[in-house]
């Protein structure tokens, strides 16, 4: 078995992984919002007990990123914000947030949690098309999202639309070079796009419904969000992000032209 993948069709995955193909599925495919919703009570009991360091350290890195970026009292829509506590630490650190996510499970639960947070059921897909105007977002925060759509060019173009001109966006993945973020055994996925995998933080249980991953080198996330219109594409890999994580991280930053062409 080879250890590390080739090449974008070579991936380390389990052989028994059901397969995806992107260009069927729609961010909010019922069948995929359904396993997230599947996993909402679990996750919600990590999160409350505190009980993974790692998004932990994904928070600090996002609100860090914030701060170097962002004024104080800005809007920032937090996509995919899942059960809304990243939404929540940057409304506590003083900016105007809005969370937005397809599952209703989880925005039932954010909206619930923290009532100083606007949330809304929806993909930004959706959200970016039914604007007749831009909203003027100063940042779009996508943390731990962009593996897990089935499109990376609308989710990268639709945060584009929702940002002022000289908007922030900031993105964090999966290291597809990470051996920590491999599963299985070399496959190869150039008959499928991506695949459904179940996540499970250490020492605990894993989740009952199967999320999707959809593999990407490095370079394609950059492509892509050039390709969306974006400027000043950078992508880092940060040694640590948290305790024992070593190099297993990117961290993807753009900001939307000047210029005020949608």
């Amino acid at each position: 078995m080879r250890q590390m993948m080739q090449s974008s069709n070579d991936q380390l995955v389990p052989d028994s992984a059901p397969r995806l193909k992107s260009a069927e599925l729609q961010a909010n495919d019922p069948e995929l919002v359904d396993k997230w919703n599947g996993n909402a009570n679990v996750r919600a009991l990590e999160l409350e007990a505190n009980d993974d360091p790692a998004y932990r350290a994904l928070t600090n890195l996002i609100l860090r990123s914030a701060s170097e970026h962002v004024v104080r009292e800005s809007s920032i829509l937090d996509a995919g914000c899942g059960l809304g506590y990243i939404s929540n630490s940057l409304a506590r650190s003083g900016y105007r947030v809005t969370g937005i996510d397809p599952s209703g499970e989880q925005i039932t639960y954010a909206a619930r949690k923290f009532p100083r947070v606007q949330f809304i059921c929806r993909t930004i897909e959706d959200y970016a098309s039914a604007m007749r105007e831009p909203l003027g977002y100063a940042a779009v925060i996508a943390n731990m999202v962009l593996h897990t759509t089935p499109d990376l060019y609308s989710f990268l173009s639709s945060a584009k639309r929702l940002l002022i001109p000289g908007g922030y966006f900031v993105a964090t993945v999966p290291n597809p070079f990470s051996p920590k973020n491999t599963h299985g055994s070399l496959v190869d996925i150039s008959a499928t796009d991506g695949y459904l995998v179940r996540f499970q933080i250490h020492d605990r249980d894993p989740h009952p419904e199967l999320v999707p991953h959809f593999p990407r080198d490095i370079g394609e996330y950059s492509e892509e969000t050039y390709r969306a219109g974006f400027e000043n594409v950078h992508i880092a890999t940060p040694p640590h992000v948290g305790p024992g994580r070593d190099y297993d991280i990117v961290v993807l930053f753009a900001f939307r032209p000047t210029s005020s062409e949608i």
